[in-house]
């Protein structure tokens, strides 16, 4: 099966085309990645797609009422929906500083959600 993907793990945005075995998911062509990591972004893509997440979180006690966060590492796509109902239950309070961890390993994922401001 042929399919062409737009690299994101660099600024360069490299379009890499590929053939591969739609049943086991095995390259068998690739061209257009400038680095090896274009090569390891589709194998991802191919076998198990993920994302860095980023969104808010509610915040009590200040001036705003709501915190953008991150995740620490890459979540599985297919989770990103179940992550992100599980996050919109959450309420942290203020004080919080750049860097906090306000959610440990989020549904198991071993994704932690880190506050990215002050409040």
């Amino acid at each position: 099966m042929y399919k062409q993907f737009i690299c994101i793990r660099c600024p360069k945005g490299c379009i890499i085309d590929t053939e591969f075995d739609e049943e086991t998911k095995e390259l068998t062509s690739i061209k257009g990645n400038s680095c090896p990591r274009g090569k390891e972004y589709v194998i991802g893509e191919l076998t198990c797609p993920k994302r860095p997440l980023t969104t808010t979180l509610k915040i009590e006690g200040a001036i705003n009422n709501v915190i953008p966060v991150m995740s620490s590492c890459e979540i599985d796509k297919g989770l990103m929906f179940d992550v992100m109902r599980e996050l919109s239950k959450v309420v942290v309070h203020s004080p919080v500083k750049r860097g906090d961890v306000l959610v440990k390993n989020v549904l198991n994922t071993g994704a932690d959600m880190i506050a990215q401001t002050n409040m």
